[in-house]
């Protein structure tokens, strides 16, 4: 009885010409059609191989984006969905105030895909597109940074709201402070969206209250080899003055050269 590779071989034909780069004979199956021409068994051996650790690559790089440039979509917290599609692309720009800042979020955006590591703060007139350019920055580094990078947005606002609804939840409804705390502290990338909202009217406001400024606390307490981006109707001042002096150092940590400010902006979001 002929052994396995005797009868493969008796399957195959041989010509006289060689592979000029592994020197051997090349060959083609027997009955197989005219137009399939002799190949080199090693070179076909080699080009499987390349197109198998091809294959092993996409999968490999698939699951390192479902770890982290996944996040972003997966696990984002928006008060507002249509931020989902905000970028540097959608930001519509009417004044040279506008014009000005989106050229510091594009370089800062820049700065982040280079490994600096600072904080962002975005304030001013409600509605001047803060959000949108945070998104825009946040959305750059997470489509272009290799190694991928994890980024998350979220409405502080909603955060505070989901865990204090997961204090009191019969039915698994809101968010668990432990794992949302870990959640923000494990990313690369985070933007803290509207800062200040859960204050209320600032005017009346007394400040953050205990449990606010313990959760912001613990957050920026775990990112302070971090980059967060911060969006805020506060000024300076009013971070200091609503938030205690730990939790307000840290938010301002690094953030001198790279805040963004809107003083001439009016309410935008009729256009976004």
């Amino acid at each position: 009885m002929k052994s396995l590779a005797g009868s493969a071989r008796d399957m195959l034909i041989t010509s006289s010409e060689k592979c000029p780069q592994h020197d051997t004979h090349l060959q083609k199956i027997k009955y197989s059609p005219e137009s399939i021409g002799f190949v080199c068994p090693i070179c076909q051996r080699e080009d499987k191989d390349r197109r198998e650790q091809q294959r092993l690559k996409e999968v490999w790089d698939d699951y390192q984006r479902s770890k982290t440039s996944r996040v972003l979509h997966d696990k984002s917290i928006f008060d507002d969905e249509t931020l989902e599609s905000a970028s540097f692309k959608t930001y519509q720009t009417k004044l040279p105030e506008q014009d000005r800042n989106k050229a510091k979020a594009i370089e800062i955006a820049k700065k982040y895909l280079n490994g600096e590591v600072f904080n962002t703060i975005l304030t001013g007139n409600a509605g001047a597109g803060k959000s949108h350019l945070a998104m825009s920055i946040l959305k750059s580094v997470n489509e272009y940074s290799r190694p991928y990078k994890k980024c998350l947005f979220v409405s502080w606002d909603k955060v505070v709201r989901e865990i204090r609804t997961g204090y009191f939840s019969k039915d698994s409804s809101g968010l668990d402070e432990g794992a949302t705390i870990d959640l923000l502290t494990d990313v690369d990338l985070l933007v803290i969206d509207d800062l200040g909202a859960e204050l209320g009217a600032i005017d009346t406001s007394k400040g953050a209250t205990d449990y606010v400024v313990r959760l912001l606390y613990a957050v920026m307490n775990g990112r302070q080899t971090k980059s967060t981006i911060f969006t805020t109707n506060l000024t300076s001042v009013q971070i200091k003055d609503n938030y205690d002096s730990k939790t307000s150092s840290r938010i301002m940590k690094r953030s001198a050269e790279s805040s963004i400010v809107f003083k001439e902006t009016e309410d935008q979001r009729p256009y976004y």
